[in-house]
């Protein structure tokens, strides 16, 4: 029941951060998806070196390193041409990412938003042309095993979520992961890190 009761007290913030970015309708060229790609690395950068912190490679049959979306993020931009990617803007005012239960939480905001990532990748397709390995990477992400590595992660949580404290640390991550999000993403987080100082480090690339 954990993940039903994630999504209850999470819904409300999910869909608003879905109707402000409203895809279908704001991606009207080429150069409004490179932006919007651009903006998604300046959250999930930051985002996931937190959250790599707390996990270790495949600890507990977890496999983060998988779940990672800034090499798909890299990879599209740099199929849409983008090559000074070190300096793009990073998000400043992250989710709190200090323990376990806020690192679960703050994935979970993230991974569920792969569930509906293969219809905005086909709209994408029809749109620009672009597909997975060739500017569609992060959309596309786990492809046609979405559902299963869904289910898998929410054995992880299961695992974890043993008191009312962590679950409810869980769902107060994952409700500011999406408001983070959404204000980023919409240019309303004046919180940036100055390009000036950042290195983007990709399989063992500087960006």
């Amino acid at each position: 029941m954990i993940m039903i009761r994630l999504r209850q007290r999470t819904l409300r913030y999910h869909l608003q951060l879905k109707q402000k970015l409203d895809l279908f309708h704001h991606l009207a060229t080429l150069d409004d998806y490179r932006r919007l790609l651009e903006r998604f690395l300046g959250f999930y950068g930051p985002v996931e070196a937190g959250l790599e912190r707390h996990f270790n490679r495949r600890a507990g049959g977890f496999d983060f390193e998988r779940r990672r979306k800034v090499p798909m993020l890299v990879s599209d931009l740099r199929a849409l041409g983008v090559k000074e990617l070190g300096a793009l803007p990073r998000c400043a005012a992250l989710p709190a990412l200090d323990s376990p239960s806020q690192a679960l939480g703050c994935l979970y905001a993230l991974e569920i938003a792969t569930l509906g990532g293969q219809i905005i990748a086909r709209h994408l397709n029809r749109a620009f042309g672009v597909r997975p390995g060739a500017g569609c990477s992060f959309f596309d992400s786990y492809g046609n095993q979405a559902v299963a590595m869904w289910h898998d992660f929410g054995q992880q949580i299961k695992r974890y979520a043993v008191t009312n404290e962590i679950e409810e640390a869980m769902a107060r991550a994952a409700i500011d992961t999406f408001v983070g999000l959404e204000q980023w993403m919409t240019g309303r987080s004046a919180a940036e890190r100055p390009p000036s100082v950042l290195k983007l480090v990709v399989g063992g690339m500087s960006a």
